[in-house]
């Protein structure tokens, strides 16, 4: 613990620009990483580790490698001296960036990857989002966002929390909430609770095209208080023949009632 104590102390604390709020306490960031399931022949991928609490957390279960994004530069000092530390049992590699601008190509080098992160929260929508698209490259992830994010992102339909995050998520993956955290667990204490998601890979997905379903749900939920019959004649004219003789059971329905099944196959009828 003396090796985070002193990394916070040399990064003189979070930024709120960064979306930092640093989890330190072993016996979380414990729990946190097991439900990763991974083993000394995994490859995990973690983003934005700050002071290195998850980041030890994972080095302790020997993984093969594991690869840090950091975008704080006040970070990658204490960051060397925890890879420094375990140099001569993982492979540690240290990625200097923006995780949004860098995660495409680093996952595309990479198969059967776990990732693992408490991510900076003002990114973690986006982030995921990006996830999505690299899924095939994907074992598994182990997320924390703000529960509110968290709530949407398992949303199930007809709920206040369903919409295009749940739809786009639940497409490719399972997310479920599987530990739930009060602002006393991170430093600086937010103003929010947050959860960690785990998310499982779906076989299903890998029949949906995901840039087709960003766009029906684009155009849906952009107007989620219209009936589907509405949205299907005025915004769908091209396709609106076969898109009104599939959904003609849910015409009179809003967007947030239609399941994720229904937007998948919606979303093979825009991609024709």
């Amino acid at each position: 613990m003396n090796i985070i104590s002193d990394n916070v102390k040399r990064i003189a604390g979070a930024q709120k620009r960064l979306g930092q709020n640093f989890i330190l306490d072993m016996n979380i960031t414990r729990k946190i990483v097991n439900f990763s399931d991974l083993d000394q022949e995994s490859t995990v991928l973690e983003i934005g580790p700050g002071p290195g609490g998850l980041t030890l957390a994972i080095l302790e279960k020997s993984p093969l490698k594991l690869i840090v994004i950091e975008k704080d530069e006040r970070c990658l000092e204490g960051l060397e001296l925890i890879k420094q530390t375990y140099s001569n049992s993982v492979q540690f590699d240290m990625v200097h960036g923006d995780a949004l601008s860098v995660i495409k190509n680093i996952l595309a080098d990479l198969c059967g990857v776990i990732i693992i992160a408490n991510l900076p929260y003002n990114i973690a929508s986006p982030l995921l989002v990006g996830f999505v698209h690299q899924h095939k490259h994907i074992k598994k992830m182990i997320l924390m966002f703000q529960q509110e994010v968290a709530q949407r992102i398992v949303g199930k339909v007809g709920t206040n929390h369903y919409g295009r995050l749940s739809i786009i998520v639940q497409a490719f993956f399972k997310p479920t909430i599987v530990y739930k955290l009060p602002p006393s667990a991170f430093t600086p204490p937010p103003k929010i609770h947050s959860a960690v998601v785990s998310f499982e890979p779906l076989v299903s997905g890998e029949d949906v095209n995901i840039k087709s379903l960003e766009e029906v749900t684009s155009l849906f939920f952009s107007h989620r208080r219209k009936t589907v019959g509405h949205i299907i004649k005025k915004y769908c004219q091209k396709q609106s023949s076969n898109i009104e003789e599939f959904l003609n059971p849910y015409l009179n329905l809003r967007p947030e009632n239609l399941s994720v099944e229904v937007y998948t196959h919606l979303a093979q009828i825009f991609k024709k």
